[in-house]
């Protein structure tokens, strides 16, 4: 449930979503909405490092 509410599944190859996740009302994968914005109210820690695949050490490093 937190992976989709940060749409962190996003840099998955081949994910896809279907229908909506509302989230005070809005939609949070409609196209005007920005990633970063809706993942600020529930970020997460991981115990191990879990890093972006798709995305470089410094783009890694950089987004945190």
């Amino acid at each position: 449930m937190l992976r989709s509410l940060n749409r962190m599944h996003e840099v998955v190859p081949g994910a896809r979503v279907d229908g909506k996740v509302l989230l005070d009302g809005e939609d949070i994968y409609g196209a005007h909405v920005d990633r970063c914005r809706c993942a600020a109210p529930s970020r997460m820690v991981f115990q191990r490092p879990n890093p972006f695949p798709t995305m470089s050490i410094r783009d890694n490093v950089v987004a945190g």
